[in-house]
């Protein structure tokens, strides 16, 4: 069976408008997707910064915490005997206890 021409220019002025059609929803739900992500974004954005409110002040807690018991333990009286002849220099010695508590953290 032969197609007439008319048939075999029906079929391609369908095939285009089906292709159109197919275009014309992609580029539709591609729209969509940018304007649902767009919005996620908006609503995002203040937890993001909540978020990293939080993670500062979380952080500037452990540092002040840190600090302290480094005091505390400079300011104590008892002094190890290895350190007692170092305490005229504080400055070295502060800087020599707090080097080894941070080495003890990393362990």
């Amino acid at each position: 069976m032969t197609r007439r021409p008319q048939e075999k220019t029906m079929s391609e002025l369908s095939r285009k408008v089906f292709l159109a059609e197919t275009a014309a929803v992609r580029e539709h739900h591609d729209e969509q997707e940018q304007a649902a992500t767009a919005k996620a974004e908006a609503a995002l954005a203040p937890l993001e910064a909540k978020a990293q409110e939080l993670r500062e002040q979380r952080d500037a807690k452990l540092r002040a915490e840190a600090l302290r018991e480094a005091a505390d333990r400079i300011d104590r009286e008892d002094l190890p005997q290895d350190q007692v002849d170092m305490f005229d220099n504080g400055a070295r010695w502060a800087t020599s206890l707090l080097r080894r508590m941070a080495d003890e953290a990393q362990r």
